[in-house]
């Protein structure tokens, strides 16, 4: 007998928003493969990725929702996981390629990182093609116009909540930060900043990638203010350029 040949599972990075920031090959799987994995929040029922999506998509492509119980007890969690994988497992068995879309990066603080985990242990017959995508981060230094890192300067990317002191330790001893996910105590962060001499060094941007963008270079302004979810602030010392 013949040995069933699984279909592959390609994840699908889809860059912070615009779709015209998405790859090449990674805007071809999807004009090719009939079947869309989309991760939704489990709160909202919506999806980001999805979104981007939307209207690069034929009527007839099948698109699959995959919650994802982040806030849940751990084991709540971990049978979520599981049955995504088993559900994806199933779409494959028959031979048909599937594609899981996220925003960013694939394996950059992304919901397929995990999936690919569980996936490998769970299934490990699946065959997995991660096809990268451009990071919020790095979309934002080209939208603001700061440089990530140069020469011999050093990064850290950090995400959030953030803890003052801890902050405040690698706000001194990097040149150049990614602080993700600043709307969970932005007030640490400009407090964190100030005491290190630091805010001046720094750049506020809100949904990167989207018409609605927004960029703020003096994040004292945004105290005590709410910002969106998908908000991020690069620092980097304002006076090095890396050549002297």
């Amino acid at each position: 007998m013949t040995a069933r040949t699984h279909g592959t599972l390609y994840g699908v990075g889809l860059g912070p928003g615009d779709p015209d920031l998405m790859t090449v090959k990674g805007r071809r799987l999807l004009e090719r493969i009939p079947t869309v994995f989309v991760p939704i929040s489990e709160i909202s029922d919506t999806s980001v990725a999805g979104t981007i999506v939307r209207d690069l998509l034929r009527p007839e492509q099948v698109v699959v929702p995959l919650a994802f119980a982040m806030r849940r007890p751990r084991a709540e969690r971990e049978a979520a996981w599981r049955a995504s994988c088993d559900r994806i497992a199933l779409a494959l068995a028959d031979g048909d390629d599937a594609v899981f879309v996220t925003e960013g990066d694939p394996m950059t603080y992304s919901t397929f990182a995990h999936l690919a985990e569980t996936l490998r242990e769970t299934h490990p017959e699946v065959r997995m093609v991660i096809v990268p995508g451009v990071t919020s981060f790095a979309a934002a230094a080209a939208a603001t116009g700061v440089p990530l890192v140069d020469a011999r300067e050093r990064m850290v990317v950090l995400p959030g909540p953030y803890e003052r002191a801890s902050l405040e330790t690698m706000l001194r001893g990097f040149d150049s930060l990614v602080l993700m996910k600043v709307s969970s105590g932005l007030d640490v962060v400009i407090e964190a900043l100030d005491a290190t001499g630091r805010a001046a060094d720094a750049v506020f941007i809100e949904r990167c990638g989207w018409s609605d963008e927004r960029v703020v270079g003096d994040v004292s302004t945004l105290r005590g203010l709410h910002v969106d979810y998908f908000s991020l602030i690069l620092v980097r010392h304002r006076q090095t350029n890396g050549h002297g």
